[in-house]
């Protein structure tokens, strides 16, 4: 029944990314036939894209609460709330809004081609991030062993979120060369990202077995290429 139940999950998961890479070649092919359809675009505000990733962002949040209230563990309530927040700020782009009025609020500089506003971005993120933080890492004291493996792995897939997010971004945003590969970068790996977080939440069970089996494979390869 488990082998059977992984076997549907990792196909979910195969679905998930199939439907990403879909969304990503229709976006290059409108860019070169039809760029002046922007909903197609992984770039646009209430896009094909961006609604799909609504869409996983509150399947994250459903399954989460769902697990926090039959199990009785405050600990997914907090990580719940956190995707609750990214499809909010996804949504009404609460960073932008926010960074940008801290950012006139404290005269920010230009820092590494990087713009006030974007600075401000980076800061109201840092902020939400410590925030949530703290509440996960409160509720992480008391919570189970095996809620603390699931918990040490969305901090995992989240600074994966954060890579693309944020560092993909500012660097996208700084240098001046690249052009639409950055966006593409990182709006793509958001995607990707937000599809595997998806699919480890829809079975928890399976998809921490085979996310320590990935780390502790990892482990025993990174010391083998130092070696060579």
């Amino acid at each position: 029944m488990l082998h059977l139940k992984a076997l549907y999950s990792l196909r979910f998961l195969g679905i998930l990314l199939l439907a990403d890479i879909t969304l990503l070649i229709i976006h290059g092919v409108r860019g070169i036939f039809y760029p002046t359809n922007t909903f197609f675009s992984i770039y646009a505000e209430m896009g094909l894209a961006e609604l799909f990733q609504y869409f996983k962002e509150f399947s994250i949040f459903f399954l989460l609460i769902i697990h926090a209230i039959k199990k009785r563990r405050s600990i997914f309530f907090f990580w719940a709330l956190l995707f609750v927040y990214l499809l909010l700020d996804d949504s009404l782009e609460i960073h932008e809004t926010l960074g940008n009025r801290i950012a006139v609020l404290f005269n920010f500089p230009t820092l590494i081609n990087l713009g006030p506003q974007h600075i401000g971005e980076v800061f109201v993120s840092g902020i939400v991030g410590l925030i949530f933080l703290v509440l996960i890492g409160l509720s992480y004291k008391y919570a189970k062993p095996i809620d603390k493996r699931v918990s040490f792995q969305l901090v995992l897939l989240i600074f994966l979120l954060a890579i693309f997010g944020v560092f993909v971004d500012s660097v996208h945003a700084a240098v001046n060369w690249g052009g639409s590969i950055w966006g593409i970068l990182e709006d793509g790996g958001e995607m990707i990202t937000m599809s595997l977080i998806v699919a480890y939440v829809f079975d928890m069970p399976k998809s921490i077995e085979l996310v320590d089996n990935l780390i502790h494979k990892l482990n025993c390869l990174i010391p083998r290429i130092f070696r060579k």
